[in-house]
């Protein structure tokens, strides 16, 4: 005799599994070679003139006004990937001693408030007589050579490529203060993307210093190397950070600097920092306008 029966239907469970494709897909890479009109400008006779370009400028200050690398564009919401390349690095330590006695003796001529930011080439200082103060503003033709219109890094060939900074900490000394120079190196650099949309995180595993960069006796000789596009890149940093401060009854006056708009002021507020403080925040800030140069389509 047949038997009916009734049989319960089935359930299945789904479960969601996060997997992960590797796929080949070009990203974006430095090329310092074939862009380097995007680095720099052109001279009035037709040549190649050392000096950061608007659109380096434009990138540079974006990058140091927040501690922020610029959004790098990928094809996919989500993915990660490894880099190694050469670019430009700065590598900043305690400023010479030869350096500070000086600065230390400009320092002592402010009469009042002081509260000042002061910044500029080292090799400058060739330039200018021995008892020429940078915050002696009546002194404008000194005044202008030290700190220079245009181009930072006008001065003789094979001279490091270096700048000075010094800043008050509320020291009772100014011998005190920070007082630091950084200096551009040729770097090989391993980098970590990932991207979550719509979130980036860029993270430098190792970066070693080579040679550091030394000013061109031709720079229209130099023209289509990548030194000649990390002087491009040192210079849009210095357009940032040479220059003064000083403080005054009620108020402060600054000369040529944009300094204030990068993280170095949130220093400004704490008192007794030190080198020590204000070394990472510059290499830092540099290295974000380096890597940044892979979220604009004119430097790859």
């Amino acid at each position: 005799m047949p038997l009916a029966s009734i049989v319960t239907p089935g359930t299945l469970d789904v479960i969601s599994v996060k997997t992960t494709s590797v796929v080949q897909h070009p990203v974006p890479q430095f090329d310092f070679i074939s862009k380097s009109n995007s680095f720099g400008i052109s001279g009035n006779d037709g040549g190649h003139a050392l000096g950061a370009s608007p659109r380096l400028q434009r990138l540079s200050i974006f990058a140091t006004s927040g501690l922020e690398i610029s959004q790098i564009q990928i094809p996919y919401v989500n993915a990660s990937y490894e880099l190694e390349f050469f670019a430009p690095a700065v590598s900043c330590s305690p400023a010479p001693a030869s350096t500070v006695t000086r600065v230390t003796g400009w320092l002592g001529s402010i009469e009042g408030a002081v509260e000042p930011w002061l910044s500029f080439v080292p090799a400058k200082l060739g330039y200018v007589p021995s008892d020429f103060n940078p915050f002696d503003t009546s002194d404008t033709s000194g005044t202008t050579t030290f700190f220079g219109y245009g181009y930072n890094y006008d001065v003789g060939g094979n001279q490091s490529v270096s700048l000075f900074v010094s800043m008050d900490n509320g020291g009772s000394t100014y011998s005190s203060w920070p007082m630091v120079e950084c200096t551009l190196y040729n770097a090989s650099y391993q980098v970590n993307f990932q991207f979550t949309y719509p979130h980036q995180n860029i993270s430098v595993i190792q970066r070693t210093l080579h040679s550091a960069v030394l000013t061109p006796g031709d720079p229209n000789a130099t023209f289509g190397t990548p030194e000649w596009a990390y002087m491009n890149v040192m210079d849009a940093y210095a357009n940032i950070l040479v220059g003064y401060t000083e403080g005054y009854g009620g108020g402060a006056s600054s000369y040529r600097t944009m300094y204030q708009v990068t993280a170095l002021d949130s220093l400004s507020a704490t008192q007794g920092f030190d080198a020590d403080q204000v070394i990472p925040i510059l290499e830092t800030m540099f290295q974000n306008i380096t890597l940044s140069l892979l979220s604009d389509s004119s430097f790859q």
